[in-house]
C-alpha cells in the first residue's frame, strides 16, 4: 500500500515514515500542500495522512484543492495534529472518507486507521461522512495492536535497559516513547528540564535522550545534574543541526554522544545501541 505523508515538521515525517516502511507500506513524503498535490500527481498513493496546521496551505484546502482533480477524488485522508478545535472537527465531518487521528496517539493506532480508511465498508471498513471524525474505538484498537504485535520479529530480543526522553514537544516524545518500546527498550518521559531533574532522583536509568533547548531547565542544566549526581547514566543529547555548536559544547561536558535533528530511525537506534554498549 502506497502512503504519502504531508507534514511541514520534517522529523514527523521522517519518524511515520520508518514506523510504516517497517510494517510493509510504501511511503511518499511531502513537506507542504503544494509538494503533496504534485505527488498525487506523480505517484501512485492509495492514502493520504495530512497535517492540519501547516504553513501555506493547511491540511483541509490541501484536500479540498486535490479533490477538485477527478482521479484524486476517492482517496481517503487521514488528518493529524497535535491539537484541534470545534471549528476544525466540524469542517472535518463533511469530508467524504476521511478521519482525525491526534499526534500524540500510539503509532499502532495511526495503522489502524490506515486500514480502516481503506476497507471497503462492505468489508467493515470506511469511514462514515456523516460521523464527527474520532479515534478508533478500544475494540477496534486492541484487535489491531494484537496483530501488530504479532508481526513483530520473533528474533528481536528486548533490551531492557531504562530510557529517560527528555523533549518539549509532546508529539516527538510520544513518537519516540514507541518507536523505542517496540525494540525492547522502557522508556519514561519528560516535558522539560525540571521534570527530568526529578525523574532522576527518583529513578534509575541507563540512558538519557535530551533535547537542548527546553523551558525552565536547559538540556545543559540537565546534563550538568546527571554528571554531578548520577555519572553512570548515558546521555545522549537530540538536537536541531543549527544548535550543533551547543551539541559539541554538552559532548566536551561529559555527554557521550548527540545526533541532530531530524535524524532517520536507524540512526538513532544505531547510536543508541553504541552507547549503551560503550
Amino acid at each position: 500500500m502506497n502512503v504519502l505523508i504531508v507534514d511541514d515538521e520534517v522529523s514527523f515525517r521522517l519518524l511515520v515514515k520508518d514506523y510504516l516502511v517497517d510494517e510493509g507500506f510504501t511511503v511518499v513524503l511531502a513537506e507542504n500542500g503544494e509538494e503533496g498535490i504534485e505527488k498525487l500527481r506523480k505517484e501512485k498513493i492509495d492514502i493520504v495522512i495530512s497535517d492540519l496546521h501547516m504553513h501555506g496551505m493547511d491540511g483541509i484546502k490541501f484536500c479540498s484543492v486535490a479533490r477538485e482533480i477527478p482521479r484524486f477524488q476517492s482517496i481517503p485522508y487521514l488528518f493529524v495534529s497535535a491539537y484541534g478545535d470545534e471549528h476544525t472537527f466540524g469542517l472535518l465531518s463533511s469530508l467524504k472518507n476521511s478521519a482525525f487521528l491526534s499526534k500524540g496517539r500510539p503509532m499502532n493506532e495511526l495503522v489502524a486507521m490506515i486500514h480502516h480508511l481503506t476497507t471497503p465498508v462492505d468489508q467493515g471498513g470506511g469511514f462514515s461522512p456523516s460521523d464527527v471524525p474520532m479515534e478508533p474505538s478500544t475494540k477496534e484498537t486492541q484487535a489491531r495492536e494484537a496483530s501488530t504485535n504479532d508481526t513483530i520479529s520473533k528474533n528481536k530480543s528486548p533490551e531492557h535497559s531504562r530510557i529517560l526522553v527528555v523533549d518539549d514537544d509532546e508529539a516527538f516524545r510520544i513518537l519516540l516513547s514507541d518507536m523505542l518500546g517496540r525494540e525492547g527498550y522502557v522508556v519514561i518521559t519528560a516535558s522539560d528540564g525540571q521534570e527530568a531533574i526529578e525523574l532522576v532522583r527518583n529513578q534509575s536509568f541507563d540512558l538519557v535522550l535530551l533535547d537542548i533547548v527546553m523551558p525552565n531547565v536547559s538540556g545543559f542544566g540537565v546534563l550538568m545534574f546527571i554528571k554531578e549526581n548520577a555519572p553512570s547514566i548515558k546521555v545522549i543529547m537530540l538536537t536541531a543541526y543549527s544548535e550543533l555548536k551547543l551539541a559539541v559544547e554538552c559532548k566536551e561536558f561529559g555527554a557521550d554522544d548527540f545526533i541532530g535533528k531530524p535524524f532517520m530511525r536507524p540512526d538513532l537506534l544505531n547510536t543508541i545501541k553504541k552507547v549503551l554498549s560503550g
